[in-house]
């Protein structure tokens, strides 16, 4: 259903007609057509030493965003209680840093990213 306003502003001049579209009118996205296809990808960086607050949200996420069309993956730098406790079956790549300097971590990570 197609509406038109028209009319002035009060002052004399006046407005151009311009459709409107009611909402019952606009089909929503259903989550069926968004699982269809991948449209992104995410790969979570994390320390992976700890299992609380910032971490239960990646895991959340990484359990409900890929009905939405989001891939998600993990790369932890220290993997210690994180790859135990999580829920999510989404692929966990271990970084392997050892100190907070450690570049090789760094290329580990870009090789990792690269090859996704």
């Amino acid at each position: 259903m197609t509406l038109t306003s028209t009319g002035s502003d009060g002052l004399g001049t006046p407005s151009i007609a311009l459709p409107l579209v009611a909402l019952s009118d606009q089909a929503e996205p259903s989550l069926e057509t968004a699982t269809r296809a991948t449209t992104s990808r995410v790969m979570h960086v994390i320390n992976g030493e700890h299992f609380s607050g910032a971490e239960r949200v990646q895991d959340h996420l990484a359990r409900e965003l890929p009905p939405l069309g989001v891939a998600v993956e993990f790369a932890c730098v220290k993997p210690d209680r994180f790859p135990a406790m999580r829920t999510s079956t989404v692929p966990l790549h271990d970084v392997g840093m050892r100190h907070k300097f450690d570049l090789k971590a760094v290329r580990n990570l870009v090789q990792i990213a690269r090859e996704r």
